[in-house]
């Protein structure tokens, strides 16, 4: 096992009770972040209608906890605990209930102990949202 690779696990370790990836949490989105092969880390989601906001819509804040929570396992990947400092989000196109989603995120810069991150959600191959952020580093 590589040093990332421990680093991960371990981070997740602690994070087992996360109400969006955490495998001991029942009531949660069960999120599972793979790398991808081009970088970025992907989750898929079933937007389940309990999520809905208006009528057959994913709820907005749904969809800013998908793009977080991609965030965070792209640094979890790198052996990286940081919380959310800042998050820009726009909603292009309604996200559907009853439908998959594939949410990404990658880094775009580390300086210091703060790190800058995109995410999206899409769905049926068009983006519906994106976010950028701004995540700080904190101590194990």
């Amino acid at each position: 096992m590589t040093i990332e690779a421990m680093q991960s696990s371990s981070l997740m370790a602690s994070h087992e009770e996360c109400y969006a990836c955490g495998p001991k949490n029942k009531h949660g989105f069960g999120l599972v972040f793979q790398p991808s092969s081009s970088g970025p880390v992907e989750a898929d989601f079933y937007c389940d209608r309990k999520f809905q906001g208006y009528p057959g819509f994913l709820q907005g804040g749904v969809v800013a906890r998908l793009l977080d929570s991609a965030m965070t396992h792209c640094l979890f990947r790198r052996g990286v605990l940081a919380m959310t400092g800042r998050m820009y989000i726009q909603f292009k196109k309604p996200v559907h209930v009853g439908e998959r989603v594939r949410i990404r995120a990658d880094l775009i810069q580390q300086r210091g102990p703060l790190y800058r991150l995109w995410a999206e959600v899409a769905q049926g191959g068009s983006l519906c949202a994106k976010a950028s952020a701004t995540f700080m580093q904190v101590a194990e």
